[in-house]
């Protein structure tokens, strides 16, 4: 699986319903790129689609069982990798120093409610002077 096809199914597993557009957008690919990305995953079962209720014209993708599935495996692989590199590259005492810094950074996240949007955010341009 690339790097690409991962990040779409963590992006669909926070933000499902997103239409190929807007993941090629997040992605920083061409929507025919992202085209073909979708239409493999949806022939390997991770992903597929539907229209939107209101506005037929709106494909939208959403994770499958299986795609689900695939998130969750690959999370708890990653978990397992980080519990490791940590016990072996950091001293105990760094690794606590970790942990506090993941404490502060679950508060702030805690306290960021999630955009209402479908659309994924991007933030403004710095202004220049």
């Amino acid at each position: 699986m690339s790097a690409t096809e991962e990040s779409v199914l963590f992006t669909l597993s926070r933000t499902p319903r997103l239409t190929n557009a807007e993941l090629a957008r997040h992605e920083h690919i061409t929507a025919q790129s992202m085209n073909k990305i979708t239409a493999t995953m949806m022939k390997h079962g991770v992903l597929d689609s539907g229209k939107n209720s209101r506005d037929k014209r709106r494909k939208e993708l959403f994770l499958t069982e299986q795609g689900r599935v695939l998130v969750s495996s690959i999370s708890q692989q990653r978990s397992r990798w980080l519990t490791a590199t940590i016990g072996q590259e950091f001293t105990e005492e760094e690794a606590a120093q970790l942990d506090a810094a993941l404490e502060l950074l679950h508060k702030i996240s805690d306290k960021t409610s999630a955009p209402t949007s479908k659309f994924i955010p991007v933030a403004p341009q710095a202004e220049q002077g």
